[in-house]
């Protein structure tokens, strides 16, 4: 993904784990080019789109969201240590049938 700032790509493909909030070190920066200098008092502000936005937000929610129910998985193997799981064979069959139904989408060789 490339992103656009002001209109303007630079190329680089940012990832989510690129993120920059905001500069206010007036010292010295390493730049490729070797060292640059940042006027004092200047600071570098990253405006995020609505849609980004949002997108952080539910991110965050995401993090917060166990990814397993750990009461359910405790009750399905108390279940099956006592004896009393029973498996619905038809239901089995039915999502096994749809999983198999389900259009492959195969890259372009």
């Amino acid at each position: 993904m490339v992103s656009e700032v002001n209109g303007q790509s630079n190329g680089i493909p940012l990832t989510p784990d690129t993120r920059v909030h905001s500069i206010k070190d007036t010292s010295s920066v390493k730049t490729k080019s070797g060292i640059g200098e940042i006027a004092p008092g200047t600071e570098d502000k990253v405006t995020l789109t609505e849609m980004a936005a949002r997108l952080q937000s539910l991110e965050r929610t995401l993090a917060d969201v166990p990814e397993v129910d750990k009461k359910r998985v405790e009750s399905i193997r108390e279940a099956i240590d006592n004896g009393t799981y029973q498996v619905n064979a038809n239901r089995v069959a039915e999502k096994l049938i749809r999983f198999e139904l389900m259009p492959v989408h195969k890259a372009d060789s």
